[in-house]
């Protein structure tokens, strides 16, 4: 399975590699950090899977933007509605450590509203609550259904 994970903190992403690796050794894992960089990974390529976080920066992390920019607190949104727009129908699911979003949105109105709205896209929401192991339970359970 072609895995496409978006996150841009490097211990979110090392962990969620871990449990890829502990779910499955033979997943094919491209990892971005930006909404810049994932709509270009899309261009290019196809996967069987996205892992998306929702607060992203725009960029890359590079010399010239060294934090990649202000991080978006619905950057992994964009994403979303660019897959829709291109008609990639991708299953997505998003981990995020956010209960509330910009605006006062609350992480089970963001979730609902996503899977009305992009139904053939977006799979459901997993709250990352590291040291917990739900998120893990969760991500579990979404793989083995998706696999």
């Amino acid at each position: 399975m072609k895995i496409l994970l978006i996150e841009d903190s490097v211990d979110k992403r090392k962990n969620i590699l871990a449990s890829l690796k502990e779910f499955e050794d033979n997943f094919d894992v491209l990892t971005k950090e930006s909404v810049r960089g994932a709509l270009d990974a899309l261009e290019s390529e196809s996967f069987d899977l996205i892992l998306l976080d929702m607060s992203l920066p725009v960029f890359d992390v590079s010399d010239e933007i060294p934090d990649g920019g202000e991080a978006e607190s619905f950057g992994g949104m964009e994403i979303i509605q660019q897959l829709s727009f291109l008609d990639i129908n991708t299953p997505v699911v998003i981990l995020t450590h956010y209960r509330t979003f910009h605006g006062g949105t609350t992480y089970e109105d963001l979730e609902q509203e996503l899977i009305d709205e992009f139904p053939t896209i977006v799979k459901g929401m997993i709250y990352y609550d590291y040291p917990s192991n739900e998120w893990n339970i969760e991500l579990n359970k979404y793989l083995r259904k998706l696999k």
